[in-house]
């Protein structure tokens, strides 16, 4: 396990580092997101920390993923006192308090669904101004061509008719 670690440290460094010093940068960058990750759960933010850590496994192969995941006690930690102060909340105040988190999760994930929906019609009126300053744009170029072609057509008649003059 630990020679693994070490190749794998020294696979992401390129080799800069040799093994010894891979694997000490490996704890030592373990330590260091795993604490950030506890930060989060324990400040009220386990779901930016869930994504957060999904981000950082996307990379890694299953080994590797791993070996990641395992140096993360106390995230896990944080992770189960969370879902202990939750249970005990929700029993501490009975069948309400039960009530009360499934309905504050559900209410959760409709601000989520909210927010989402948001963005996409916000999207959706980035594209239609956008398409209304093209179709402006359109426009104002079939006005200039217009304008254009009747200046011309204007001094071809003007020119012909001073031809006829002089003759």
């Amino acid at each position: 396990m630990v020679e693994s670690i070490n190749n794998w440290g020294e696979d992401i460094t390129g080799g800069l580092l040799d093994a010894g010093e891979a694997t000490e940068e490996f704890r030592k960058n373990t330590d260091a997101i795993d604490e950030s990750l506890t930060n989060l759960v324990r400040n009220g933010n386990a779901k930016l920390a869930q994504a957060a850590l999904a981000e950082m496994m996307k990379g890694l192969d299953p080994k590797e993923a791993e070996a990641f995941r395992s140096e993360l006690d106390n995230y896990d930690q944080a992770l189960a006192d969370l879902a202990f102060e939750q249970k005990l909340t929700a029993e501490s105040q009975g069948l309400f308090g039960q009530a009360a988190q499934e309905t504050s999760a559900k209410l959760d994930a409709q601000k989520a669904s909210a927010d989402g929906l948001r963005q996409s019609i916000q999207a959706l009126n980035d594209v239609n101004r956008a398409a209304g300053s093209a179709m402006s744009a359109f426009e104002q170029s079939i006005d200039d061509v217009d304008a254009e072609s009747l200046r011309r057509r204007a001094e071809a008649v003007h020119s012909g008719r001073s031809r006829e003059g002089t003759r």
